[in-house]
Parts: structure tokens; C-alpha cells; sequence
């Protein structure tokens, strides 16, 4: 289910008056787009009422070509009955379809011709010919699509700027929320036979149950996007309904959400601060506001190496982060509802697991106890709700079915308010309110809350409309001057300013860069203000295509001592630039008998790399000389932990470094 129809099929004609209708008279074609290379979009506007329309293109089939593919699907459900499924690999599966269908066509059209004698008869021997290529893709295409794919739903699938995709009814246009145009109707229609399989099949592919008697069902398809369905009348009056919420394949970034205005750059550096600080936020807001993305995005403000645990019933949290353990809960099996593993059940288990962040999905029962009971112990959580405020977000905390005492209140630090809203006519996603959650009053048993940043339509700007008692919490912790603690906001927006400008939104390149920040806060810094932040990106982009390619070479040759010294040098002088020129890198030639003689990038299965405590990290590594050992003690390592050269500035690149026998060393003066 995740291979694109894109990339199983060659060419297909298109042709756009296959959907024609009366419908589309008076219509002013908008904007055009693919959505793969066999079907487009139109986005149309009415003449009369202003209203717009999404029409999806497919392939033209003749109704000749229509019997041809179904008496090809007939004969593909035979061929698949006895095919093991379980053996093939889901990417593959769209090949695996597109072969036995194109050999049902081979054998029965283009040789024997079996299938076209037995439908010639309805169209007149002198109209029907033989398939052409185009025709056979054409038939294949559609053979795919239906039986791989998501039917006639599939361009919506693959159309990037759609985010939610709704079925109210059989014989009623879908509709859909599209990133640009928002609320469209579209000419994808079911009738009730068609809706009702389609449901059942949309339930096979979110691998849970649905039927006559258990009509309900929440779940998540293959690529992500969230399910809910109904099957029949027995909850609805109209019969059948779907709802998909699609969520983009890469998540957004905190430059996004930055760009997007839905947060400004000062409550962005806030919030990393906080994070970084172990401070625990909830996001509330409306349907649709954006509150898992918001969480999934902070997310990259997670330390690298802090230990991570998610827990949801609809997987959308997407980290990247390798210390990570992802919970998901289960329903229950048979009639009995044995089996059942709820949110509750794994919150409890996850804290058996010393997390430093926790995040869950979203707290709407009992679970939320215990989640308040994890920030009091000292656990770090995120999660969303429901709540168009902070005054109701309290209130549905604090009452059935969730029921957290307002004591335990206290153990929030933050609450973000989103909202989705329009600026003109643009439907937009705004960050209402930044609050802080103090204690209880003790006087009239209130739970104090602070409005520190808050959203002004008029101007679509923030304001700061207080100053931040959690902050100076932070700086009491660290025992921070108001200078340092102004530095280290100042620093978090230099570098959050540095990405926006520079349009640096790609999820790898933005999270690579903010780890190493958060790894080497003083190194980063000092490259932005000084304008070499750039070429240093540059370099680690470069050092990385460096080791892919030597080490491609080394699968394939040798390389003579002159190469090798050229790609170390040239490998080496990138990240002592970054690292500050008092650092100097030694590749460890202890490791091999003759050092020469062995490839730069080796094996690192074969390497015969010296051992280091478990105990210790990068970051506490021994600096030593060339001829010293490179075993660690534990009282040098904590001591090496305090020196500001040890740390990394590209944490993969030093892992690869540190894995092949490269020693970081401090020259001695």
C-alpha cells in the first residue's frame, strides 16, 4: 500500500472528457496539477456562485475496454485465490498484481483472444480490434488501482494538499479539505453497494472489524492517514459514511510552524528552552487546529539521547529519535472484549520504563490521572485535548470522566491554546494562547494561571503580555545570571532565525542542526554570528557523500595510501573547523596491524576498536594523545564532561567517525 501508482505504471493516456457533465458547464478551470502520472486534478470555479469544485482525471476507457477489464478482474480473483499473500512483500504487491494481470491479458486477449470473442458479439465484429499498448495500460492501470490500491478513491490518496477526505453518504459527492482551497465538493461518487464494500474493504486495510453488529470503527491505514467509519443505516440515517484524515509524510518542523505564523520566533525559543529544561505542555484546541503537529514538532527539542516514550491509539507522532520506544494500544478480541490493551495500561507500563519524555497521543479518560501523576513524580509529558481554552481545558481536567484533582493540576507547566481560524478569506492555524499553570491558591483553592504569550487577530501578531515565572524557575535551577539566561534565549532564536531565513525546512537538515545545537550550544552560536554557518553545513554535507563514497570504493577496491591520505585530510579539515581549531582529530591506528594497508572507512564489524565504558557517552570521551589508550575511566571521563571541546557539532558524522577508530584529541599546551 505504500508504493505510489506512479511507480508501477509506464505511460497512460489521460484523457480529461471522461468526467465531463453538465455540471461543469459555466466552470472556470482554476489551477491544474498531477497527482500521479495517470491522473490529474482540476480545480474549478463557478461562474455563478463562486464556488469551486475538485475534479479528479482518469484514464478514458471504451465501454469495450470497460468489459475487457472486467472480465480480467473476474479472472484475477480466480488466479489470486491461490496465491500466498503472507509471502510477498506490500510494497511489491502492486508488481505482483500488474504481472498476473497483464498475464491474464496476454494469454486470453493478445494470443487467444478468448475474452474479446466473448463480448464481440455486443459491439459488432468491424468495431472491435485488437488492444493496443495504450489500450493494455490503460486496462492495467485501473486493475492496479482497484485491486492494490483505494479504488476511485486513490488520486485523492496521493493528492498532497488534501487533508481530510469525507464520505457523508452513498449517491452524495465526496467532499474534502484541501491545504489551498479548503472545503471542496468533488465528482467522486458511491452508489450503496459500492460504499458498503468499500467500507468493509477500508477495514480490512486498517486491519480491524466492522459489521452489522459492531458498525463503528476507528483506525489508522497503511500510510498513516486516520480512519473512521460506519457501516450501513444502524447509526446513521443515510447508510455508509467514511471520514480519512491525511497527515503529510514528512512532518512539519518548528521553522514550519514559524513560517506559517501559527507560532512566533519568541514563543518558539521558549518553548526549546523549556523542553530542554524538562517542563511538561499540554496543547488544547479545537478539531483540526493542529495540536499533534505542533506536539510532533517541538518534539525535535527532545534532547538526542534522552529516552523517549510514545503512546497512542492512532499512530501520528513521528520522531526522529533513536532512543524511542512507540506504544500503540490494542482492541479487544471476540465478543468478550478479551485482550483489550487501552492507553491506561500502557501509560502504566512506560513508566516502568524510566522515560525522561513521555508523550501520549491524547488524554481523554482515565489515563490523564495517571499521566498528572507522571509529571508529579517528575516524568516530563506532552500531550493534546480538546479545549478551545485554558479555562475549559482546566475544566474538563478536573471533571468527569477525567477527574484529575486540582492539586495535581499544579504539575502542568504549560498549556498552548491553538485555534484554526481565518485571516481574509485564508483558513488559517493561529497559537491563541501560551499559558503558564501555577499552584493552587491556597486563600480561595484556585489554580493560578498566566497568559504569557497571546494571539491578536487584528494585527495576525504575538504579544508578550508577561513576564515568565517558569523561565526564572529555569534559572534557578541552573543557577543562571539574567544575562546568561537572556544568552541562552537569545541564542535558541538566533539559530530558529537562521533556518527561517534561510528557508531551511527539510526535516533531516533542520533536526541535524538543532541536535547540534543542543549538543554544542557555545560552537553553533559562535558560527551564526560570525557568518560560517553555511560553509560548515556545506562541509558536513560533504563529509557525509566522503564516507558513502569511500566506502563504496572500499567494496570494490583498495585504495593506495595517497588516496586515503587525501580523503582523510580533506574529511578531517571540515570537522576541525566546526569543532574550533584547538581540536585536532587522529585516526586511530592502534586499531590495525597495519594501519596502510587497511581501508579508511573499514568494516566497522571488523574494526578492532579498543572498548569503552558503558557508562560513558561521546560527550564524556577521554581526550587523549595518538599513543595513549583510548579505555576511558569513569572519574577522567566526568571530569572530560565539564571541558566545552568535548562536544559534537554533527552527531552522525562523529558516530561514523568514532565507530571507524577516529579519536578526538585536544592539543596540549
Amino acid at each position: 500500500m505504500s508504493q505510489s501508482t506512479s511507480d508501477v505504471f509506464d505511460d497512460v493516456q489521460i484523457n480529461s472528457e471522461t468526467i465531463s457533465s453538465t455540471q461543469f458547464e459555466d466552470m472556470t478551470v482554476v489551477e491544474e496539477y498531477d497527482v500521479n502520472k495517470y491522473s490529474y486534478v482540476t480545480i474549478l470555479k463557478s461562474d455563478l456562485n463562486n464556488e469551486y469544485l475538485y475534479r479528479v482525471c482518469e484514464p478514458e476507457l471504451t465501454d469495450f475496454e470497460e468489459l475487457i477489464r472486467s472480465e480480467v478482474a473476474s479472472k484475477l480473483v480466480d488466479a489470486l485465490k491461490y496465491h500466498d499473500f503472507l509471502q510477498i512483500d506490500q510494497d511489491l504487491l502492486p508488481n505482483v498484481i500488474r504481472q498476473k494481470a497483464y498475464n491474464i491479458l496476454s494469454t486470453y486477449v493478445v494470443t487467444n483472444n478468448r475474452i474479446v470473442d466473448s463480448v464481440r458479439s455486443l459491439f459488432g465484429r468491424d468495431s472491435v480490434t485488437m488492444l493496443g499498448e495504450t489500450e493494455i495500460e490503460n486496462i492495467l492501470y485501473y486493475i492496479v488501482r482497484d485491486f492494490s490500491y483505494y479504488g476511485k478513491l486513490t488520486p485523492l490518496m496521493e493528492d498532497p494538499n488534501i487533508e481530510d477526505i469525507s464520505c457523508n453518504a452513498s449517491n452524495i459527492p465526496l467532499f474534502i479539505y484541501h491545504s489551498e482551497y479548503q472545503d471542496l465538493m468533488t465528482n467522486v461518487v458511491y452508489d450503496g453497494n459500492e460504499l458498503d464494500q468499500f467500507v468493509r474493504t477500508l477495514a480490512q486495510y486498517a486491519e480491524k472489524h466492522i459489521s452489522i453488529s459492531d458498525p463503528l470503527l476507528e483506525g489508522a491505514l497503511p500510510d498513516g492517514s486516520r480512519l473512521q467509519a460506519t457501516l450501513s443505516d444502524e447509526v446513521t440515517g443515510d447508510g455508509s459514511n467514511f471520514t480519512i484524515r491525511q497527515f503529510s509524510d514528512t512532518p512539519f518542523t518548528p521553522v514550519d510552524l514559524i513560517k506559517t505564523n501559527t507560532f512566533s520566533l519568541e514563543q518558539m525559543a521558549y518553548l526549546w528552552l523549556a523542553i530542554e529544561n524538562n517542563k511538561s505542555l499540554i496543547f488544547s484546541g479545537g478539531t483540526a487546529s493542529g495540536k499533534t503537529t505542533s506536539m510532533n514538532a517541538i518534539s525535535l527539542f527532545i534532547p538526542p539521547r534522552s529516552k523517549t516514550i510514545t503512546i497512542e491509539d492512532t499512530r501520528e507522532i513521528s520522531l526522529r529519535h533513536n532512543n524511542w520506544v512507540k506504544s500503540i494500544t490494542r482492541d479487544s478480541f471476540g465478543s468478550e472484549n478479551v485482550g483489550e490493551i487501552n492507553m491506561y495500561t500502557l501509560l502504566e507500563s512506560a513508566l516502568r520504563q524510566r522515560p525522561e519524555y513521555l508523550i501520549v497521543g491524547e488524554i481523554r479518560g482515565e489515563e490523564a490521572i495517571t499521566l498528572f501523576q507522571a509529571m508529579s513524580t517528575g516524568h516530563t509529558t506532552y500531550s493534546t485535548m480538546h479545549a478551545d481554552s485554558v479555562s475549559s481545558a482546566i475544566y474538563r481536567l478536573e471533571n468527569a470522566p477525567i477527574n484529575v484533582p486540582r492539586q495535581m493540576m499544579s504539575s502542568l507547566d504549560i498549556m498552548c491554546v491553538q485555534t484554526q481560524t481565518h485571516i481574509g478569506n485564508t483558513r488559517v492555524r493561529r497559537n491563541k494562547v501560551l499559558a503558564e499553570i501555577g499552584n493552587v491558591d491556597a486563600e480561595n483553592n484556585t489554580l493560578q494561571t498566566k497568559n504569557i504569550f497571546e494571539w491578536t487577530a487584528e494585527s495576525d501578531s504575538f504579544k508578550q503580555y508577561s513576564d515568565s515565572d517558569l523561565l526564572k524557575q529555569i534559572q534557578s535551577q541552573r543557577a543562571w545570571s539574567d544575562t546568561e539566561l537572556q544568552w541562552q534565549l537569545d541564542a535558541r532564536k538566533e539559530l530558529l532565525e537562521y533556518l527561517v531565513t534561510n528557508d531551511i525546512t527539510d526535516y533531516e537538515t533542520a533536526s541535524d542542526l538543532i541536535r547540534a545545537f543542543i549538543l554544542d550550544i557555545e560552537g553553533i552560536y559562535e558560527l551564526i554570528i560570525t557568518d560560517q554557518l553555511d560553509d560548515e553545513t556545506s562541509n558536513f554535507t560533504n563529509t557525509k557523500e566522503l564516507i558513502t563514497q569511500s566506502r563504496e570504493n572500499n567494496a570494490t577496491e583498495k585504495p593506495d595510501e595517497e588516496d586515503t591520505n587525501s580523503i582523510y585530510n580533506t574529511m578531517f579539515s571540515s570537522i576541525r573547523k566546526a569543532l574550533g581549531q584547538d581540536t585536532k582529530l587522529e585516526y586511530n591506528t592502534l586499531s590495525y596491524e597495519d594501519p596502510l594497508q587497511n581501508p579508511l572507512i573499514p568494516d566497522p564489524d571488523k574494526a578492532k576498536l579498543d572498548p569503552v565504558s558503558s557508562n560513558n557517552d561521546i560527550r564524556s570521551e577521554q581526550l587523549t594523545d595518538k599513543n595513549q589508550s583510548t579505555a576511558v575511566s569513569e572519574t577522567d571521563s566526568d571530569q572530560t564532561t565539564q571541558d566545552n571541546n568535548s562536544t559534537e557539532i554533527d552527531t552522525k558524522i562523529l558516530l561514523e567517525l568514532l565507530r571507524q577508530g577516529v579519536k578526538r584529541s585536544k592539543n596540549s599546551k
